[in-house]
């Protein structure tokens, strides 16, 4: 795995290099990471959608063909975006305030915590008693604080989601919310969000397996290379952006 990280520090910062600062290019990034979020966690939760619409639905456009509620979620998501980005302006590390902030904007009802004992079958798991969830949360979020429990940015946004899934503080709604962890984590890194092309049932294998061993392979190759690729795409992109100037 640490020749995947090694390859993913060296594409960021080429990556970087060839950014610019053409405010065009820049807001393109920008809302490509939203777009390469949503259309993973989608997938991920059984509304699968694609990027193009997911690219009108944030322009502004009604897809009759889509339920309204998907409307909702992904403007609500976008909402999340826009305050991660402010956060990130002032160095702040996530914290329960903010991810309960975050399922209100997500979800259009108050952030809670979950009051009971779910069993989660998709991943043959028994979550934390509900007592605990809040304690075990700001604990996991606390350690990652100031990233000194791992410096890498892929690895700790990894970590941070995965340690969530297992507390399972949220219900059903804990992917959603991992998964805003893995964008602030890589948006506050400058490294460009992947899509995953899992299915729903594909991702939950993996998941209860990496639960199952307490382990979070192999779902980081699978992330690491996701993320090689989309760097290799952005840098095209932004090659591309530079032959044009």
């Amino acid at each position: 795995m640490q020749e995947l990280i090694g390859k993913i520090d060296q594409k960021r910062t080429e990556y970087l290099n060839h950014r610019g600062n053409d405010p065009q290019l820049r807001k393109w990034l920008k809302d490509s990471d939203l777009w390469h979020w949503l259309y993973t966690v989608m997938r991920l939760t059984g509304k699968p959608v694609s990027r193009r619409q997911i690219i009108d639905l944030l322009g502004g456009a009604l897809d009759e063909n889509l339920p309204l509620n998907v409307y909702e979620f992904v403007h609500g998501c976008a909402a999340v975006h826009k305050d991660m980005e402010a956060s990130i302006q002032m160095q702040a590390d996530p914290d329960v305030r903010m991810l309960l902030r975050w399922y209100e904007m997500a979800f259009g009802k108050e952030g809670a915590f979950r009051r009971n004992n779910p069993v989660v079958y998709q991943w043959n798991f028994v979550p934390p008693h509900f007592y605990d969830v809040k304690d075990m949360t700001d604990a996991l979020l606390r350690r990652h604080a100031s990233h000194h429990a791992q410096p890498d940015p892929v690895e700790r946004a990894l970590d941070l989601a995965l340690g969530l899934l297992r507390i399972y503080p949220f219900g059903d709604e804990t992917l959603v919310m991992a998964w805003f962890l893995i964008l602030y984590e890589l948006t506050e890194a400058s490294v460009p969000m992947p899509s995953l092309k899992l299915g729903e049932q594909e991702f939950n294998d993996l998941i209860g397996r990496c639960i199952s061993k307490n382990t979070k392979s192999p779902f980081d190759e699978l992330f690491e290379n996701a993320v090689l690729e989309r760097l290799d795409s952005v840098i095209s992109v932004c090659r591309q952006a530079a032959e044009v100037e």
